[in-house]
């Protein structure tokens, strides 16, 4: 499947229209244009898109970029210069972002109960997320925050991320850690094997993983 038709499949999803208004907003412009990744990229998850567009979403001159993209940048040492504000520089690094959910959140989902949490989760993971991992193929996955986490232990039930949801403080003196995916700093955490749709191990792909959130 192609980049593309991955992207709009999310975009005219009957079933996530379904919950606008209760679980989802809708965003103020349009929707985000989602690059296509390059191949084996560190692969970071957030939680979901703000109304604004978020990550990326380049606004206007006058308007407050998205305060995850510049912090992440910033730790990563990419530069946020230019009219795109360092999106390309961050995918031309081997950087990429997606999201649990693919549309901006009408509720909070931050404390609620991991089983819940779930719920919500399942079809924009089982159905969007999944696909674009696959596509994507990453040379690691590094969960930001509970529900990214909550998300990634779906996918990979037989990763760390299944058994507690902790969250590891993000450091930038952990910025070339996170670079060298083949370095032993990446064999010390559990690998994440994909899934089929049975639960059953597909053996087609396996990537190291860390949960980690932005250092406020």
């Amino acid at each position: 499947m192609k980049w593309e038709d991955i992207q709009g499949t999310i975009r005219t999803c009957r079933q996530c229209e379904r919950f606008d208004g209760t679980i989802f907003a809708s965003f103020r412009e349009r929707w985000p244009e989602i690059p296509q990744p390059r191949p084996r990229s560190i692969l970071f998850i957030s939680e979901a898109p703000p109304q604004d567009g978020g990550f990326w979403t380049v606004q206007g001159q006058t308007s407050k970029q998205d305060d995850l993209r510049e912090k992440l940048l910033a730790l990563l040492k990419v530069s946020s210069r230019g009219p795109d504000h360092g999106l390309v520089s961050f995918r031309d690094s081997g950087y990429f972002l997606l999201q649990s959910f693919p549309r901006p959140l009408k509720i909070s989902v931050g404390n609620i109960k991991v089983d819940d949490l779930k719920k919500l989760l399942q079809h924009p993971v089982e159905t969007h997320l999944k696909d674009q991992i696959t596509f994507l193929s990453p040379a690691a996955i590094l969960a930001l925050g509970r529900p990214a986490s909550a998300a990634l232990s779906m996918l990979f039930p037989d990763s760390s991320f299944a058994h507690t949801l902790s969250v590891v403080t993000f450091l930038s003196s952990r910025v070339g850690y996170f670079r060298s995916t083949a370095s032993h700093s990446f064999q010390r955490h559990t690998s994440l094997q994909a899934t089929d749709g049975s639960g059953g191990a597909s053996g087609k792909a396996t990537y190291p993983c860390l949960s980690v959130r932005p250092d406020h």
